[in-house]
């Protein structure tokens, strides 16, 4: 991880750095990992946002470790 910011900021800042890697034509992909509760607190309007707005999510099956 190359930044950190504030609690449930993380998928619209992973959307905005997808957007502006898009328009200056690179290839990464930005990641952005979020709590499970920390997600229905505040980061469920960002990933609403980046939805509506035509960003492409991926998301895992796990919500916490496999089972050992």
């Amino acid at each position: 991880m190359h930044t950190c910011i504030c609690m449930g900021a993380s998928i619209s800042a992973a959307h905005g750095m997808a957007k502006v890697n898009e328009i200056a034509g690179r290839t990464e992909k930005p990641v952005a990992v979020i709590g499970d509760s920390t997600f229905f607190h505040s980061g469920i309007t960002g990933l609403l946002s980046m939805a509506y707005n035509g960003g492409n999510a991926w998301s895992s099956s796990w919500t916490t470790a496999p089972p050992a």
